[in-house]
């Protein structure tokens, strides 16, 4: 059972993993915001997600490795772009998890998507990373 997540992880988690976080600060609020966002506009959208085995109470690792900006910049071009406050938001999230439900296992599971998503969230947040 896991303790911590990744913002990957958080991305393709089912509601019901969803409501087992423990909001630490607003980047956690802002993610979890923007995916709400995204099942209101699309309740099919949790058809694309997965049930986690995590404990109550599970926090978000924001903790990435610097570089993989070919990650990032990948990410940037292959979803919908985040421009509408809400919407928009809502929109790139769902992109985003099609995007990476599309990556093989040992893709998703890498370093370099890994903290190239990370880097890519704080950066469409708006939190500098």
């Amino acid at each position: 059972m896991k303790n911590k997540l990744r913002p990957l992880d958080v991305i393709m988690a089912h509601p019901d993993t969803l409501k087992k976080i423990k909001v630490v600060n607003e980047l956690d609020r802002g993610l979890l915001d923007t995916i709400q966002w995204g099942f209101t506009f699309h309740p099919d959208e949790e058809n694309n997600t997965r049930q986690l085995d995590v404990c109550d109470g599970v926090e978000i690792d924001w903790s990435s490795n610097e570089g993989f900006n070919d990650v990032v910049d990948y990410v940037k071009q292959a979803t919908v772009p985040p421009v509408f406050p809400v919407a928009g938001l809502a929109e790139h999230t769902i992109s985003l998890r099609r995007l990476v439900n599309a990556q093989p296992e040992i893709v998703r599971e890498g370093e370099a998507w890994t903290s190239g998503i990370t880097h890519h969230l704080k950066d469409v947040l708006g939190v500098a990373g």
